[in-house]
């Protein structure tokens, strides 16, 4: 693989930096120096900070032409200013690191030495130094995004990223919090681009304090999060998970009302009639919903609805099993037994439903992650 390309972008995302920022430049103009790279730009996107980190990268910008700075009057949130700096950037490759130290930029040699072979290349943290509590964090995002969209990078939020311009700079991104990342990775893999996972060193913070463990930082990535997951790049299964799941609930729903307006007023005497026809109205309820609004079949009734009700039946063989199985040889309470019958009766009905009962109007865009057929995901484990 290749070194160093002909031109590059380096930016630093800032917020009251004051007391690292001008190292992290100076740490940029001697890397890239070394490294022989024939036209560069450093760019600082400061994001409103409250301290003097403009003051400061106005000094620099006069000290030398090589760095820029790209000023928000108000703090506007991390993704706003990473996306400023991909927007501002005018070189063939961008590469965007936080201001903090907290990254040795000597390591973005790593990175470009998969270029142009790899369309992105990102870092991801081989021992991340920070609290046990934004590991945590960190982990249940990486999952939630693994689920909702799968997106199957190793450190999502790593702030050592390396993309080529054009992949990155018509992007229709949404966000501009705390789930940019996610989503800035989501659509680049979705379309098909060759991604590379580089391992990097992670150092702890030595100034300064960092902002995204803030409530009102986590509240807005996860709106985002519920924007993003509506449109277009949502799991399609998972949306049919949770669909199925509130049809279950709305079909228990209308059994128990019709039985109790059969067997309590209509035919009060006659109370297993009175339940064989609730529960049939439940099961209609039920195949009508899934097949319109669950899975939007087209397939004709009478070839899918004997399928509904053979599925319906071998979902209860199910929980009947495993409820006696949890009882009798697991020796579970019952209200546990009950659980686990129950889940795993919903568990056979979905996907005996979506594989073998509902006819696709589509192919679907994956899989169960849904992720893009095309992806070239490489993950290298550099120490």
């Amino acid at each position: 693989m290749t070194g160093a390309p002909q031109s590059i972008s380096v930016f630093f995302p800032a917020y009251n930096e004051e007391a690292n920022i001008a190292a992290a430049v100076a740490q940029a103009q001697e890397v890239l120096t070394s490294l022989g790279v024939p036209d560069y730009e450093i760019m600082v996107v400061n994001d409103g900070s409250r301290d003097r980190t403009r003051e400061i990268v106005e000094e620099l910008c006069h000290r030398d032409a090589h760095v820029r700075l790209v000023n928000h009057q108000v703090n506007q949130g991390y993704g706003a200013t990473v996306w400023s700096g991909i927007m501002s950037s005018t070189m063939d490759y961008i590469f965007f690191t936080d201001g903090d130290l907290q990254f040795d930029l000597a390591e973005i040699a790593r990175l470009l030495a998969y270029v142009p072979e790899c369309d992105v290349v990102v870092g991801f943290r081989i021992k991340r130094q920070d609290s046990p509590i934004r590991l945590l964090n960190a982990w249940a995002w990486n999952v939630l995004n693994h689920l909702l969209f799968g997106l199957k990078v190793k450190d999502i939020d790593c702030a050592f990223k390396l993309f080529k311009r054009e992949v990155v700079s018509g992007l229709p991104m949404r966000s501009r919090g705390a789930m940019f990342s996610a989503e800035l990775l989501v659509r680049i893999i979705r379309l098909g681009f060759r991604v590379a996972e580089v391992g990097v060193t992670h150092y702890p913070r030595k100034a300064g304090s960092a902002t995204g463990a803030r409530l009102s930082v986590i509240l807005r990535a996860f709106r985002e999060l519920w924007r993003v997951y509506g449109s277009e790049l949502g799991s399609k299964t998972v949306k049919e998970l949770i669909k199925f799941g509130c049809v279950g609930v709305l079909n228990t729903l209308v059994d128990w009302a019709a039985y109790l307006l059969l067997g309590f007023l209509v035919m009060p005497r006659y109370p297993v009639p009175a339940k064989v026809i609730s529960y049939s109205i439940g099961i209609l309820n039920s195949y009508f919903l899934n097949k319109h609004w669950t899975f939007g079949s087209l397939g004709r009734v009478e070839s899918e609805f004997p399928k509904f009700i053979l599925s319906n039946a071998t979902s209860l063989v199910f929980n009947t099993v495993v409820m006696y199985s949890s009882l009798q040889f697991l020796h579970t309470p019952r209200v546990e037994g009950l659980v686990l019958a129950t889940l795993a009766s919903f568990a056979v009905n979905f996907f005996t439903c979506r594989r073998f009962v509902f006819r696709k109007t589509s192919k679907s865009t994956g899989g169960l992650l849904g992720l893009h057929p095309g992806t070239g995901m490489v993950r290298l484990r550099d120490v």
